[in-house]
């Protein structure tokens, strides 16, 4: 985490930057901080001009047939994040490296959507204890809910 962390704040200071001085610094910190960091310049040219595109441009016009796609992923990105690295390696070298970008997206997107049904499913299962606690030991439904 300690080799990334400057991404996270890249992204947090991006989040917050308002004025036009306060993001031509983040873009000079990105300019000086992304290129030589992946030893890949093209991935590099990639995420710096992502970054930028963070920074400096407040919203994408999409056609609204890709919202649902464009939104799904978004949703999950922290979860293509956190499995790409299991997916996209071996599935670049058997069947290259658009094959692995969609096997990488794919996965994140099908394990965010599985927490995320689980975590609904959890919420839901938890109201409903709390309703049959209130209901079998006369405890407020609203009390069952905080033990």
């Amino acid at each position: 985490p300690h080799n990334i962390v400057w991404i996270f704040a890249i992204g947090w200071v991006a989040a917050e930057a308002r004025s036009a001085p306060s993001r031509a610094l983040l873009s000079a910190v990105i300019l000086a901080t992304v290129p030589g960091y992946f030893g890949e310049p093209w991935r590099e040219l990639f995420v710096a001009v992502g970054l930028l595109m963070v920074v400096w441009v407040p919203t994408i016009t999409l056609p609204r047939s890709l919202v649902p796609i464009i939104g799904r992923v978004a949703a999950a990105s922290l979860y293509i994040y956190l499995t790409h690295w299991q997916v996209f390696p071996p599935l670049r070298d058997r069947f290259g490296p658009s094959a692995a970008l969609v096997g990488a997206l794919a996965a994140g997107v099908l394990a965010w959507t599985v927490t995320h049904h689980a975590v609904r499913l959890g919420g839901r299962v938890r109201q409903r204890e709390a309703r049959v606690g209130a209901a079998v030991g006369g405890v407020s439904a609203e009390r069952a809910s905080l033990v």
